[in-house]
């Protein structure tokens, strides 16, 4: 008579005279699924390390790509507007960011990573946003060593204060005092305002209020005096180019 086992893959006899043979059939098949067992195991436990180191080294060879792209981008920037490097203008330094962008993306893309292009492509992506961000520092710091941007803000309300208090002068001659009062109150707005100003940035308080009043000064500047500028100094072009062709 045969049965089946379900651990040992055959049939094995039921007699009597057999059972000490099938017994150690029975054993011999529990050791080898056991031992099966353990090296499976085994095996998948090493598989899952060396994936895990793997890995991890992929991302220590994108992160010190990355590093070091950052930093080539830092020490070109900081040689044409660090600390003591003097005021150029926006278009200039945007396009020293631009060349020196691609030159550290490029930087990054030559340095051999393990880890495939996906994984690449994200630090890749680290890289420029962290460019960006320092380009936006770099511009502020810029902006700052300009001399004439600081003083756009007293220069606009002096000469608006100028400008009413001589406006104010000729509609008094002419006897139009209520709309002299009217350019006098401007005067005076100006001037408070000046004051707040110079409180504000050599005080170091209130520094809301100080860029409040260094918008509004700018949108004077752009909507007045910037267009009045320009129109003066090209009728005093075309009089000098005028002048020339006559001669």
């Amino acid at each position: 008579m045969y049965c089946y086992s379900p651990i040992y893959c055959g049939y094995i006899t039921c007699c009597p005279k057999e059972s000490t043979i099938s017994l150690n059939i029975v054993y011999n098949a529990i050791k080898k699924c056991i031992a099966h067992t353990e090296w499976k195991s085994s095996f998948s436990s090493m598989f899952d390390n060396n994936y895990n180191i793997n890995k991890a080294t992929a991302e220590a060879n994108n992160l010190a790509a990355k590093s070091a792209s950052k930093e080539f981008y830092i020490r070109a920037m900081e040689q044409h507007c660090g600390g003591d490097r003097p005021y150029i203008h926006p278009n200039q330094l945007e396009a020293l960011h631009k060349e020196t962008d691609r030159q550290a993306v490029e930087k990054f893309r030559c340095v051999r990573k393990m880890g495939g292009e996906e994984v690449s492509m994200v630090y890749q992506k680290n890289l420029e946003d962290e460019i960006i961000e320092l380009y936006s520092n770099y511009k502020k710091h810029n902006d700052s060593k300009n001399v004439f941007a600081f003083s756009r803000t007293p220069t606009t309300f002096i000469s608006s204060m100028i400008l009413c208090y001589f406006v104010a002068g000729i509609l008094d001659t002419i006897w139009l005092g209520g709309i002299n009062f009217i350019f006098m109150f401007a005067f005076w707005v100006c001037f408070f305002l000046l004051f707040v100003w110079l409180y504000t940035k050599y005080s170091g308080e209130y520094a809301d209020i100080g860029q409040y009043i260094d918008y509004f000064a700018d949108v004077i500047w752009n909507n007045a005096f910037q267009p009045a500028y320009s129109t003066c100094l090209q009728s005093a072009m075309r009089s000098v180019l005028g002048h020339a062709k006559t001669n």
